[in-house]
């Protein structure tokens, strides 16, 4: 099944159409998507030009989304097919949990958190150093919560 799933990806990155390589996502068999968890074995996932074997974990949030939020095309409710997701909080989307940061976290990150933002239009900046900077911030502060 996974030669048969690389070939499809390929086929589709052959197209040339911009959403073909914007694909990202897991195959993964129905009753591991029930209540994924570390233990199953890595399942196929496309993200890009990149097509693996991955186990991507609990995908808490992935799956609280879908059995939350999830439109059905065709087929099964996510609701039926998958169970609860006791998630802390909110799910927002990357532009707004990045706004959110900007008025939370000092004032000394908002000018990175911009241009995260727009990037990758904005090739020619390195901001290694500082994203580097603001990680060490976060792993301190989750640190000081525990």
């Amino acid at each position: 099944m996974m030669v048969a799933l690389a070939e499809m990806h390929g086929c589709f990155r052959a197209t040339g159409t911009k959403w073909a390589r914007k694909l990202d996502g897991s195959y993964v068999p129905q009753p591991v998507f029930r209540c994924w968890t570390a233990d199953h074995p890595p399942c196929p996932f496309v993200e890009g030009d990149s097509f693996t074997l991955t186990n991507q974990g609990r995908a808490v949030i992935q799956r609280h989304i879908l059995h939350q939020h999830g439109v059905v095309v065709a087929g099964t409710s996510p609701q039926t097919m998958l169970d609860p997701v006791a998630a802390y909080g909110i799910v927002a989307s990357k532009p707004v949990a990045a706004r959110w940061c900007q008025q939370a976290l000092d004032q000394q990150w908002t000018a990175l958190i911009a241009w995260a933002l727009t990037w990758p239009h904005d090739t020619d900046a390195n901001h290694l150093a500082a994203t580097l900077h603001l990680i060490q911030y976060t792993l301190d502060r989750s640190s000081l919560q525990r």
